[in-house]
């Protein structure tokens, strides 16, 4: 039965999703917006996660067929017209269940980023860390009715963590195009836990912990202690692979599990750190990238 979905599982990424909740969430705790409203917004905006998955693997279809032969699609383990099924319904699904501009916005950022990214790899890292930065946003109420639509009607903690997610998607997508080089001798993986710790250092300014208090320091200090592992591995080999790019996609959510611990909800600061765990098994079997 597993064999049957595994390319399914692969098509999606779907270990990737187990990032997105957080992203929502952690908007939702910087702009004080009860909890009970975010499972709505949390499940579209995963969705729309899903939809550039599967939209970003037809678009690399004849690519994927010359350079990555054993993906889902290219192999035949997944038939065209499906895929372009579930691909055009996780878009409508998503839209459905939250019918609102910062929904659009991120369809159209997802969409521009897969037709683009070929032709600029800077645009399309741009458009990636703002689909990643939007989803925070969309949790914050930006563009769905909840807080003004303007970015002057954001806090300045929430401008913060939306550049923070912003840079640091930016960095990792760039890195990623490093992944299939032989070598690749770059400083770039040592700008990801500097910009984590410079980041989160300013939402710590604003949190109301006190800031003597273990839990306005230790989520910061555990952070960077997870970044600095990829990098590590990666001056070692002296080339980039997908597991390091999956080991930083996954720092999302003890990024997010810290954002919740700094605005005091630290219940669900441990929700999002069990995925953790599960999202480093699952990558093992279904590559993040």
């Amino acid at each position: 039965m597993f064999s049957r979905i595994l390319p399914w599982l692969k098509f999606l990424r779907l270990p990737n999703v187990l990032t997105v909740p957080g992203d929502v969430l952690a908007g939702a705790a910087l702009a004080g917006i009860p909890f009970s409203q975010t499972p709505g917004p949390v499940a579209a905006v995963c969705l729309a996660y899903l939809f550039g998955m599967t939209f970003n693997d037809l678009a690399d279809l004849e690519e994927d067929r010359l350079h990555r032969p054993e993906r889902p699609l290219p192999s035949g383990q997944i038939p065209l017209p499906q895929a372009k099924g579930l691909c055009l319904l996780l878009a409508g699904a998503a839209l459905a269940l939250l019918p609102t501009p910062g929904m659009v916005l991120l369809l159209a950022c997802v969409t521009a980023y897969t037709l683009l990214k070929k032709h600029s790899p800077l645009a399309g890292g741009l458009l990636m860390a703002s689909c990643r930065g939007l989803s925070l946003l969309i949790g914050a109420g930006f563009l769905r009715g909840l807080s003004p639509l303007f970015l002057k009607g954001l806090s300045p903690q929430i401008l913060i963590a939306a550049l923070m997610w912003f840079g640091f998607i930016f960095l990792v997508t760039r890195l990623a195009e490093r992944e299939h080089l032989p070598e690749s001798h770059t400083r770039l993986p040592w700008l990801i836990p500097l910009w984590l710790w410079l980041g989160f250092s300013w939402l710590e300014v604003y949190s109301p912990l006190p800031h003597v208090s273990a839990w306005a320091v230790v989520p910061g200090i555990f952070l960077l202690m997870l970044s600095l592992k990829p990098v590590m591995d990666i001056r070692r080999l002296g080339a980039v692979r997908p597991r390091h790019i999956g080991a930083f996609l996954s720092l999302l959510i003890p990024l997010q599990a810290g954002v919740l611990v700094l605005y005091e909800q630290k219940g669900f600061a441990v929700g999002l750190l069990l995925l953790y765990p599960l999202m480093k098994t699952a990558i093992k079997k279904i590559p993040a990238s």
